[in-house]
C-alpha cells in the first residue's frame, strides 16, 4: 500500500465478500430443505427485510452527502467518500425492490394482503367464490395454519347437506335475530356488539348469530350496508374513521370511551386477534351456498371495506407507477451527484461544487417525500387495516442510524489499514455524536408512535403493537430493540471520551446496525409470517448474502475515486478540524 489516498480491493477482500455471499444463500437454501415447515412466505420476507435495510443504508448515505453539503459542512470532507460509496448500492437495491414489486404484482407472494383483487369486491358469484376459497385452502395449507384451516374446510363440507335442507327454515327465523343485533350494536357497540360483531374463527362455528349473518348474505333482500356491517365488523372500522383515516367498522366508533374503562385484556386480545384473522383471510364460506348455483351473486363475505376504501391508492398498477418514480429519481440524483464530486476532484473550481449543491438540494426534498411514501407502501401496507403518521419518520430515524453506524465501521477499517491519515479523533466524535443524537431521536419517535396508540385504546390501531407486544413470540425482540436501540448506546456513548476511543465505537457501531436490521425485520415479520417465525438458517444466511453484496459493491466503489477529494472548497477545514 503505497498511496494512502487510494483503497486498493485486494483479491483477498473481493474473494471474502464473494464467498460470504456464497455461504449465505447456501444456508438459506439448506435452511429451506431441512426444514419444510419454513415456507416461501418466510424467505420472501426475509428478502423484504434485506432489501429495505440495504438500500435504506444506500439512501441514507447520499442523504448524508446531501445534507452536509447544504449545511457547508466542512467537516465531513475527509470521511465524504464512505457515504458515496454506500450509496453506490442504490441502483442494484432498486433492481431488488423491483423482484419484490413484481411478486407482489404476478401473485408469487403474498406479503400484501391488498394485492388480492377479490376482497375489494362487494358483489361476486358463488362460482367465484367457491373459485377464491379453493385457492385460498391451498395456499394456507402451505402456510398458514394448514391443520385448521384443513379441519375446518372437513367440517364445512360435511354438514354442507345438513345446512342446504334447513337453509329456508333458519333464515325465516334468523332475520329478527340479526335485525336485533344490528340494533344493538347501534345502540351499545361495545356490551353486544363487540363479542357479535368480532367472533374469532370458533365464535363462527357455534354461533348461531355469526352463521345468521353469513346465511343472511346469500339473500338479496338482506344485501344492505347493515348487513355488511355485521359481516365485515372485524374489519374494525367505522365509515367516519375511514373518512378521518382511522377506518373503523360501522357501528363500532361509538362506545369506546365508555368501553375504555370496563375492557379486559382477555377481551381485548381475543379481539385482536379475531381481526387479524379475519384481515388474513382464514375463513371460509363456499360450504354455506352448497345449495346455490355458480352464477347466484351474493355479497362478498371476504369483502375488506378499508382496504376497498383505500384501493384507490393501494392497488397494484398505482404501485408500480410509484415503484417506478422512486426508482428514476433516486438512480438520476445518485448519478448527478457523484459524477459532480467525482469531475470536481479532477478539474478542481466552483463550477461542480455549485452544480452539486444544487443537485443535492433536489435530493433531499425528494427524498424526504418518497421516502416516507416508500415505508407506506413497502412496509406498513403489509398490515393495511393500521397506519401512523410518524412512520416514514421512524423508518428514517433507524436506517440513519444505521447507516452513520455503517460509516463508522467502515472508517475504522480503512484508519486501521492504514488509509485516511489525515482523520483524526474529531471526526471520529462527530459520527459518535450523530449515533448518540439519533438513537435518542430514534426512541422519541417509538415513544411518540407507541404512547399516542396505546393512550387512545383503540383496537383498529392497537393490534399493531399487540402483534409485537402484546404476543409472547415477539415480545422479546421488542424489549431487546428498544434496549440495544436506545438503553445501550444512551448510556455507552453519553461521556465526550467514549465517543473518541475506537474500540468502543467499533462496538457500539456493530451493535446499532445489527439491532437496527432487527427493527426493521420486527416491523415486517408479524404482519407476513406471523408466529411462523425464527431467526434460523434462512434469516442469517439471508442477511450474510446481503452484506456480502453489500460489502463488495461499496468496496469496489471506495477504490474507484481518490478516498480524499482534496480540490473540495473545505478540505482544508476537514483537516484542521477540531471538537
Amino acid at each position: 500500500m503505497g498511496n494512502t489516498n487510494n483503497f486498493e480491493f485486494t483479491g483477498r477482500l473481493k474473494r471474502l465478500f464473494l464467498i460470504l455471499m456464497g455461504l449465505g444463500a447456501a444456508a438459506v437454501a439448506v435452511g429451506v430443505l431441512i426444514n419444510p415447515e419454513i415456507s416461501a412466505q418466510r424467505v420472501w420476507a426475509n428478502f423484504l427485510v434485506n432489501t429495505i435495510f440495504f438500500l435504506g443504508i444506500g439512501l441514507l448515505g447520499l442523504f448524508f452527502v446531501a445534507t452536509h453539503t447544504m449545511a457547508f459542512g466542512g467537516w465531513h470532507v475527509l470521511v465524504r467518500r464512505i457515504p458515496e460509496a454506500l450509496s453506490t448500492f442504490i441502483p442494484v437495491g432498486v433492481g431488488l425492490l423491483f423482484i419484490i414489486v413484481a411478486g407482489a404484482v404476478t401473485g408469487s407472494h403474498h406479503l400484501y394482503h391488498w394485492t388480492d383483487t377479490f376482497l375489494v369486491q362487494d358483489t361476486v358469484s358463488v362460482g367465484d367464490l367457491r373459485s377464491y376459497e379453493a385457492g385460498l385452502h391451498h395456499e394456507g395449507g402451505e402456510e398458514h395454519h394448514e391443520d385448521a384451516e384443513h379441519h375446518e374446510d372437513a367440517e364445512h363440507h360435511e354438514d354442507a347437506a345438513h345446512d342446504a335442507d334447513q337453509s329456508t327454515s333458519q333464515r325465516a327465523n334468523e332475520v329478527p335475530v340479526l335485525a336485533a343485533s344490528l340494533d344493538q350494536q347501534g345502540a351499545d357497540a361495545h356490551q353486544g356488539a363487540h363479542s357479535g360483531e368480532h367472533g374469532t374463527d370458533a365464535a363462527h362455528a357455534a354461533s348461531g348469530e355469526g352463521d345468521t349473518a353469513h346465511l343472511a348474505a346469500a339473500s338479496d333482500s338482506l344485501h344492505t350496508d347493515s348487513l355488511h356491517a355485521d359481516q365485515h365488523a372485524a374489519d374494525g372500522h367505522t365509515a367516519d374513521h375511514a373518512e378521518a383515516g382511522h377506518g373503523a367498522a360501522d357501528g363500532h366508533g361509538e362506545g369506546h370511551g365508555e368501553a375504555e374503562g370496563e375492557a379486559s385484556y382477555d377481551w381485548y386480545a381475543g379481539k385482536v386477534s379475531a381481526q387479524y384473522g379475519e384481515h388474513h383471510g382464514h375463513e371460509m364460506y363456499a360450504a354455506q351456498f352448497a345449495s346455490a348455483a355458480e352464477g347466484d351473486q351474493i355479497a362478498n363475505p371476504h369483502f375488506d371495506k378499508l382496504l376497498a376504501h383505500k384501493a384507490p391508492y393501494l392497488n397494484k398498477s398505482f404501485f408500480s407507477i410509484r415503484f417506478v418514480a422512486y426508482g428514476l429519481i433516486w438512480i438520476t440524483l445518485f448519478y448527478l451527484i457523484r459524477r459532480a464530486s467525482l469531475r470536481e476532484d479532477k478539474e478542481g473550481g466552483l463550477v461542480w461544487y455549485k452544480r452539486s449543491k444544487m443537485y443535492s438540494a433536489t435530493y433531499m426534498v425528494l427524498f424526504g417525500i418518497t421516502s416516507s411514501m416508500m415505508a407506506w407502501d413497502f412496509l406498513m401496507s403489509i398490515d393495511a387495516h393500521w397506519f401512523s403518521t410518524l412512520y416514514g419518520w421512524y423508518n428514517a430515524a433507524s436506517l440513519w442510524v444505521a447507516t452513520v453506524a455503517s460509516t463508522t465501521l467502515i472508517l475504522i477499517y480503512l484508519k486501521n489499514q492504514g488509509y485516511l491519515p489525515q482523520v483524526n479523533e474529531n471526526h471520529l466524535h462527530d459520527l459518535g455524536k450523530y449515533m448518540f443524537g439519533f438513537s435518542v431521536f430514534w426512541t422519541y419517535l417509538f415513544f411518540s408512535q407507541y404512547m399516542l396508540i396505546w393512550y387512545a385504546n383503540l383496537p383498529e390501531e392497537t393490534f399493531y403493537f399487540h402483534m409485537r407486544n402484546g404476543d409472547p413470540a415477539y415480545r422479546a425482540l421488542f424489549f431487546i430493540n428498544l434496549g440495544m436501540n436506545f438503553f445501550v448506546p444512551f448510556f455507552v456513548l453519553i461521556t465526550r471520551n467514549a465517543k473518541r476511543r475506537v474500540a468502543l465505537m467499533a462496538a457500539i457501531a456493530s451493535s446499532l446496525v445489527l439491532t437496527h436490521w432487527l427493527d426493521l425485520f420486527l416491523e415486517v415479520m408479524p404482519g407476513t409470517v406471523g408466529t411462523a417465525w425464527g431467526i434460523g438458517l434462512v434469516e442469517l444466511g439471508m442477511l450474510a448474502a446481503f452484506a456480502g453484496l453489500f460489502l463488495f459493491i461499496v468496496f469496489r466503489s471506495l477504490s474507484r475515486a481518490s478516498l480524499v477529494p482534496q480540490k473540495h472548497p473545505f478540505y482544508l477545514e476537514s483537516v484542521n478540524h477540531h471538537t
